[in-house]
Formats: C-alpha cells, structure tokens, sequence
C-alpha cells in the first residue's frame, strides 16, 4: 500500500476507503500505481486494520470515467486480504 487508507462517507452515509497499491511490473520497470475504492463494511475493516507499506491482494473489478478529456481509473475492490511480508527484496536473486 502507498498511502494509508482514508476513509469517508458518501452523501447517503455509505463509508468508502480510499487507497494506492503499487504493481510490480518486474526487474527494470517502474512499478505501476492504482487507486482502489472500497464500500461499506470492507471500507471500515481496510480502515482498521491496514497501513501504508502493508503488502496486500486486492480482488474487484477496474472501473474507468473520463473526467476533462482524460481517462481515469481504479480498482472496485470486492475483497482485500492482508499478506505476509517477502523476507527478501524484490526481486529474487537467482543462483
């Protein structure tokens, strides 16, 4: 996770967390960002108990608007799942 997860509230009171997680794209590429939105329940539970540098897996759909003649995008998240941390840097030394 690149920032830590913020959360507010829609007009009609629906929680929603915000957040970016980096996308390795492998050695010698720059990592790709995304923003994921989570909704109600899981937007509480990403509140509580996620933070910046936490690795993640995020499952949803990717959803895109057009906002002033460009192309936005992030990721509807229907489940995030806290992973344990690599033990060793990425990527992987090779012998």
């Amino acid at each position: 996770m690149g920032k830590d997860p913020d959360m507010t509230y829609s007009g009609g009171g629906v929680a929603f967390t915000k957040f970016s997680i980096a996308i390795n794209q492998g050695k010698d590429k720059e990592a790709l960002w995304l923003n994921v939105v989570c909704f109600k329940e899981l937007a509480v539970q990403v509140r509580d108990k996620t933070h910046k540098g936490d690795l993640v897996e995020v499952s949803g759909r990717l959803s895109g608007r057009k906002y002033q003649d460009k192309y936005y995008y992030e990721v509807i998240a229907t489940a995030v799942k806290l992973c344990e941390k690599k033990k060793t840097p990425w990527p992987l030394a090779y012998q």
